[in-house]
Parts: structure tokens; C-alpha cells; sequence
């Protein structure tokens, strides 16, 4: 089973009376690990919050990120947040799929190895 790691990238707030700095959206990143742990994916996403009703409001400088990473779970409906996994889990999929570079072309210790022989010039 993929394990997930949620993390906020950047916050944007609005001044909403009587409060100060309520986030109204929320940058984040989920990042998708396959069981052998040698595949990982990153995805960038965004939602906005609803800030109509402002009960148990917490100050910007007392959040934590786990209470924001909350918020952003809560902000999804089932369904939502359902689509948003599996695009993750498609992401990982995808990058498992594709062509792995190779760490070295198989000529290049031939062309190394002749590039650091002395050359011999003869003198006439």
C-alpha cells in the first residue's frame, strides 16, 4: 500500500472582521511512496477555504500544520478527495512506467580511457 505525505507550501489570508489573517487558501503538496519505497511522486495542489463561519477560530501564529492539513482534507467531499488519491497514485504509476536514464553509456570508459592516454608525437 502507497503511503502519503501532505505538507502546505504557502498560505494566503484575508482580514475578515473582527479577525486578522484568515487563511482563505491553502498551497500543498502530496507526496505518493510505492511499498519498496524506491518510487516516490510529488504533486502540487490548491484549495480554497470557506471562511463564512469563523467558530473556533485559531491566530495565524498558533496554527500548526497538521490543523491546516486538516482543513484541507475537510475542505474535500468524499468523492473529491477520493479523485484526488487515486491522481496521485496515477502519478506514481506513471513515473514507475517511464524510461529510467542509465547511469552510463556503455562506450564512455572506451572514450575515457582513450582520451587520458599520453599522445605520442614524434619530432622530426
Amino acid at each position: 500500500m502507497n503511503t502519503y505525505q501532505w505538507s502546505v507550501t504557502n498560505l494566503s489570508v484575508v482580514d475578515q472582521e473582527p479577525y486578522t489573517q484568515v487563511v482563505k487558501s491553502v498551497d500543498f503538496t502530496i507526496t505518493v511512496t510505492d511499498p519498496s519505497e524506491q518510487f516516490h511522486s510529488t504533486t502540487l495542489h490548491s484549495v480554497q477555504l470557506v471562511v463564512d463561519q469563523l467558530e473556533g477560530f485559531t491566530p495565524f501564529e498558533q496554527l500548526t500544520e497538521a490543523q491546516v492539513i486538516q482543513w484541507v482534507k475537510n475542505a474535500y467531499s468524499v468523492e473529491q478527495y477520493s479523485s484526488l488519491m487515486t491522481y496521485c497514485d496515477q502519478q506514481l504509476v506513471l513515473l514507475q512506467a517511464a524510461p529510467k536514464p542509465v547511469a552510463r553509456l556503455p562506450w564512455a570508459d572506451a572514450q575515457l580511457a582513450a582520451s587520458l592516454m599520453p599522445t605520442i608525437t614524434a619530432i622530426e
